[in-house]
């Protein structure tokens, strides 16, 4: 393009002079012509992308940061080619990292940057890793081969012929023993893995090589191309970072009726030839006056004096405008999601402030953040409005009033932190998360694009919310379950003769021989003595903190989960919830586990260490009544039938109180699982993760396989003593005993039972209770393959 401004007064090659293409242009300006490039400089793109990663966690120019949470970058470049040799090198300097990473890395022995403290890691590759040579976008390779080709990765290639997709499985190999060299010297890890080359097939066989190896790295490129976006491809190239000059089309204006491009270098000539078009048409021509009538942004003073007279042209200095930034995209599940504001459209080409589209909706973003939180709204009020769960959802608030009213001070202090852990956490995540959707820097909001974290978050503070009413129902529930049972069985509260460790540790042992209350009421004192609150509140955190000391060595042995978020208050609100929402599931889970153990040592001293038949009169009474049994009954055969029908109605009654309860941890434990869904972003699931969740699943599984196991025994003793009693009636001769036939129905009845412990196994509250995860992750796991699919 013809211009009579010198090179140097452009910004770009004001800073670095001695680029190629100001050579270039100083060449063509001593001849009378002026050369300019229409796409951005590598040094923009090296700063956006650095930029970028410190929004991640990535924070290599970070010189103050702990030595074990250092997170450096691998880059992958080709060898072949200048463009190749010549990014990393850009790469380094934008990092100020270049005398640090002066050696090469071939030439270092270990982990480099062991005594130098380079952050950056090089390795390199030959163009044309399938075998094939450059492909250009008007000549696409058949996807079924390239597909074809590609699906060898991660086997076990062969070692000839032009294909290297055994180089790469020694390249991931090389770039995983540097990782793991930076661990063991307690140096950090590989936190970002950047692919730079010209070959857009020889990236995704990089990504497909890498992104099993690495899944917690971010991974980044240059030059936003479609078929990065291929189906067959989105499993390794989704979320991946695209720092390009231009996205897929230009703002309205200039991109006309054209449809969008298949990529940047396509998008970059066609807005070229509109620029050297505007420069070389006289005033008047249609391509000089390119008003556009959508316009809502006011030009520049720049430009609008430009386009105030038509004799002056389009400069260098006005491309260096609205190029020096590039555009940064991560790639999505249907396109390329923009993660910068470019807010494009003009009334003229001179005249424009930005020749981008606007691509980030800020509005709509919002607008569907507060759409969930009106989601779970509706989750809560279908809640209240059905009778089994209404309870659970109120009762925070009704223990709340009542503490505030008439509690201790401890009390009170409890019940305001049980309702602000309740309306809390949606209020700062609604505040937080609309600060970060509105920052340029922040996390915006998707559903199901695959790279928002917010419907993820919005998970966890769902499951957040139900989890401290679980936490209030439970341990109000069990109080007033033990306060029914001692009404409908007469047992009354009695003073615990165990020692302090024994009422702490929950153990019901066999009470003294003598007890002059008898051994079911001594056996219910200790069962109420250790179910007082400070007693298993205490419990419940020993077992968090000791099940919190193991998940921590096993996040140490093997990776924590990652956090793909972008931007600190986004990372920030990642990790509170993800850990304050496991600290509440471990927390309901060992109170399940220990309302459930408490039960089932209950039951099982009722059924094995109590001798004789020794229930309250108020019981005795009752029960003797309903069943019909005379006074002049034999007083064994009726203190034997007493005996055990109340051990089964008591067995009955408790464990259908808290069988129930296991349906509370797992249905956070399928809520957590959910917010890891891989569409909403890119959630991995962490070896040491997968660990936690497996050991707190059975944990819960075998003590509620013990109480049900205890309850077995329970019935298996009360139908041996019925069928004593029946034995010794004599066929109904002995006119003490009861008929044949009432004790048959009596022992019917006890087989038959279907409540509490004793329903079907496909009722069970542990069967089913165990589908809430299986069915969440399997559910999940169909959908993904639909959306695939479509």
């Amino acid at each position: 393009m013809n211009s009579n401004e010198d090179p140097a007064a452009t910004e770009s090659c004001a800073e670095a002079p001695d680029e190629w293409y100001c050579r270039l242009g100083f060449l063509f300006w001593a001849h009378g012509m002026r050369f300019h490039r229409v796409t951005g400089t590598d040094d923009a793109a090296t700063a956006l992308l650095l930029d970028e990663l410190e929004g991640r966690g990535v924070r290599i120019r970070d010189t103050d940061a702990p030595r074990k949470t250092l997170r450096h970058v691998a880059i992958v470049s080709e060898h072949d080619t200048y463009y190749g040799r010549r990014l990393p090198v850009v790469f380094l300097r934008g990092a100020g990292q270049e005398a640090a990473c002066e050696t090469d890395l071939s030439e270092s022995e270990g982990a480099q940057g062991a005594a130098t403290g380079c952050r950056v890691l090089r390795f390199s590759y030959l163009r044309g890793l399938d075998g094939e040579g450059p492909r250009t976008v008007a000549a696409p390779k058949d996807s079924s081969a390239a597909a074809q080709k590609q699906n060898q990765v991660g086997t076990v290639e062969p070692a000839e012929g032009l294909s290297q997709f055994d180089y790469l499985r020694r390249l991931a190999g090389r770039i995983d023993a540097f990782n793991a060299a930076l661990k063991r010297e307690g140096r950090g890890e590989i936190g970002a893995i950047g692919i730079l080359g010209s070959d857009v097939y020889d990236k995704i066989a990089l990504l497909r090589a890498l992104r099993p190896e690495f899944p917690r790295a971010v991974f980044f490129t240059t030059d936003l191309d479609a078929r990065l976006l291929s189906a067959q491809h989105l499993e390794w190239t989704r979320n991946v970072v695209v720092a390009s000059s231009f996205g897929f089309s230009l703002t309205p204006c200039l991109q006309k009726d054209v449809p969008p491009f298949r990529g940047t270098y396509q998008t970059a000539a066609y807005f070229g030839a509109r620029v050297a078009l505007f420069n070389a048409m006289p005033a008047g021509s249609p391509f000089r006056d390119d008003a556009c009538p959508d316009a809502f942004l006011p030009a520049t003073d720049h430009g609008s004096n430009v386009a105030s007279d038509p004799r002056l042209r389009i400069t260098p200095s006005m491309l260096d405008h609205w190029l020096i930034r590039p555009r940064l995209f991560e790639l999505g599940r249907t396109g390329p999601v923009a993660l910068d504001d470019a807010p494009g459209r003009c009334t003229a080409l001179s005249s424009c402030a930005q020749i981008h589209p606007q691509q980030r909706d800020v509005r709509r973003g919002e607008e569907h953040f507060l759409w969930g939180f009106a989601g779970i709204g509706i989750v809560f009020g279908t809640l209240l409005v059905l009778r089994g769960t209404r309870a659970i959802v109120l009762r925070p608030f009704a223990v709340g009033a009542a503490y505030l009213m008439k509690g201790t001070p401890a009390e009170r202090i409890g019940a305001v932190l049980a309702v602000a852990a309740v309306v809390g956490p949606p209020l700062c995540l609604g505040w937080i998360g609309l600060r970060s959707i509105r920052d340029p820097g922040g996390e915006p909001f998707f559903w199901a694009e695959g790279v928002s974290v917010w419907p993820s978050e919005l998970l966890r503070v769902t499951g957040l919310m139900l989890g401290v009413c679980f936490l209030v129902y439970l341990f109000s529930e069990t109080a007033r379950s033990a306060q029914r049972l001692a009404e409908r069985f007469g047992l009354q509260r009695r003073a615990d003769k165990r020692h302090s460790w024994q009422i702490a540790a929950g153990i019901i042992g066999r009470p003294e021989a003598q007890e002059p209350h008898g051994q079911a009421a001594a056996l219910w004192a200790q069962y109420v003595s250790s179910s007082r609150l400070p007693w298993r509140l205490l419990r419940v955190l020993v077992h968090v903190a000791l099940f919190y000391a193991v998940a921590a060595v096993l996040f140490h042995l093997t990776d924590s989960p990652n956090n793909p978020a972008r931007g600190a208050e986004a990372m920030g609100v990642e990790k509170v919830l993800r850990l304050a929402l496991v600290f509440v599931f471990l927390f309901l889970l060992f109170a399940v586990n220990d309302a459930i153990r408490l039960c089932r040592n209950l039951v099982q001293a009722l059924t094995e260490i109590r001798e004789t038949m020794d229930w309250p009169d108020a019981a005795v009474k009752r029960y003797g009544t309903s069943l019909g049994l005379s006074e002049d009954m034999a007083p064994e055969a009726r203190n034997a039938i007493l005996d055990a029908w109340i051990d089964t109605r008591f067995v009955v009654q408790i464990t259908a109180d808290v069988g129930p309860l296991l349906y509370f941890p797992f249905a956070l434990l399928g809520l957590m699982i959910a917010a890891r869904w891989n569409v909403t972003d890119h959630w991995d699931l962490a070896p040491g993760l997968v660990v936690v969740l497996a050991v707190s699943f059975v944990a819960a599984c075998i003590n509620a396989i013990e109480m049900q196991r205890a309850a077995s025994r329970a019935r298996k003793a009360a139908l041996q003593r019925l069928n004593a009693v029946l034995l010794r009636s004599g066929g109904g001769a002995d006119k003490d005993y009861p008929s044949t036939q009432y004790l048959q129905s009596l022992i019917r009845s006890v087989e038959t039972l279907r409540e509490g412990a004793f329903v079907p196994f496909v009722e069970q509250p542990l069967v089913r209770a165990a589908l809430i995860p299986f069915s969440s992750a399997g559910g999940l796991y169909l959908v993904d393959l639909f959306a695939l699919a479509s």
